[in-house]
Formats: structure tokens, C-alpha cells, sequence
């Protein structure tokens, strides 16, 4: 391996050294980043063909909302992974995930009212501003904490 390869796995393993009891912001950007375009990008795809094409499938009208928050669950837990991963060694797990979490969950909810504001020209996606991005700041906080909890007690190695 070059050693130009060498560097570059070294400081994205190496995002964070540990060096103080939280990790910088960058650490949280590159954590949230990939998970947020999948939520957002699969959500207004489903917002989309929903509106579009599936319409007048009967059952999709009463699964799509579930099938919405199976796909954050997953997200979250995939989030909640990352930040266990790469912490485990360093420092506790706990106050990294709910910042993670929360991050992850304001902005994929903003990305996503946004989207809605433009798609459905309607007065209620205004609304929607305050309460999408709310919502998913303690969902997204909670339930990656939860799993990140989760993960660290079943694979705790003293």
C-alpha cells in the first residue's frame, strides 16, 4: 500500500483521537452525512411514487407510513453502529449518540419539510417546518442512544 493510502485510512480512522472527552464536530458531520441522503433521498422517493404512480394501489395507502418509519428505525440503528464503532475504545458511547442522533434526525426532518414545502404548495407544509425536524431530533436522539446502548452492554469486552 502507498503511502499516500496509508495517510488517507489513518486519518479516517483516525477521525478523532480522543484526546478530550467529546469528539470535534467533524467527527459528527462525517458520522451523519451518508445516513442522512439515504433517509432523505428514500423518503422523497416514497413521497413521489406515492403521489404518482402508487396511488391507487389499495394496501400501499395504509403501509407507507410504516414502511417510512421501519426505514428510519434502520437508519437510526445503522447510525447508532457507526458511532459504537468508532467509540467504543475512546470514551463513552452515550453522550456521542444522542448529539449523533439529534443531528442526523434535525436535518434529514428540515431536508425533508423543505422537500414537502415544494412538492405539496400547501399552508400546512409550513407548519410542517417546525414540526418534521422536532420530531426527528428526539426520535433520531432517543432511538440511536437506545441502540448505541444496546450495542455497547451486549458487546462489552472489560
Amino acid at each position: 500500500m502507498s503511502e499516500k493510502n496509508k495517510e488517507k485510512t489513518k486519518k479516517e480512522s483516525n477521525l478523532w483521537s480522543g484526546s478530550s472527552s467529546c469528539p470535534p464536530v467533524d467527527y459528527y458531520v462525517q458520522a451523519v452525512k451518508l445516513p442522512i441522503v439515504v433517509i432523505v433521498l428514500l423518503e422523497i422517493i416514497l413521497i413521489i411514487f406515492t403521489e404518482r404512480y402508487w396511488y391507487d394501489i389499495f394496501w400501499w395507502q395504509d403501509y407507507n407510513s410504516y414502511i417510512l418509519i421501519l426505514l428510519k428505525v434502520l437508519i437510526a440503528f445503522w447510525v447508532a453502529q457507526s458511532v459504537y464503532k468508532s467509540l467504543r475504545k475512546k470514551t463513552s458511547v452515550v453522550a456521542p449518540a444522542y448529539t449523533t442522533g439529534a443531528m442526523a434526525g434535525f436535518l434529514a426532518g428540515l431536508l425533508i419539510a423543505i422537500f414537502k414545502i415544494f412538492w405539496y404548495h400547501k399552508f400546512w407544509t409550513f407548519f410542517n417546518l417546525i414540526s418534521e425536524p422536532l420530531i426527528m431530533t428526539l426520535a433520531g436522539a432517543f432511538l440511536v442512544r437506545w441502540f448505541a446502548g444496546f450495542l455497547d452492554k451486549m458487546f462489552k469486552h472489560n
